[in-house]
């Protein structure tokens, strides 16, 4: 059986990183041709089922690529009963 071919569909970072108020930002982005196919909502859709809340959306906020694109907000925090069964109440 021929291997499957690994296929790049975007990128995920960790930034914004504050080690003393204990937070940071997470972002993806998608490139071009996964665009349109539904992947930025399974993903969004993947952080609420971790327990991550849409706080909000800027609307036509970041200038991408030659047009604006929308950045959805979204959030957890430590207290969330969604988190502390995730991780068992690990710090």
């Amino acid at each position: 059986m021929p291997a499957t071919p690994i296929v790049s569909l975007g990128g995920a970072s960790l930034f914004t990183i504050d080690t003393l108020a204990r937070h940071a930002e997470a972002g993806i982005s998608l490139l071009p041709s996964a665009r349109g196919r539904g992947i930025g909502t399974a993903a969004i859709s993947a952080y609420e089922k971790a327990g991550f809340v849409i706080e909000g959306r800027q609307r036509q906020h970041a200038w991408v690529r030659g047009a604006y694109e929308d950045i959805v907000l979204m959030g957890i925090l430590r207290s969330e009963p969604a988190l502390r069964q995730t991780h068992h109440g690990c710090s």
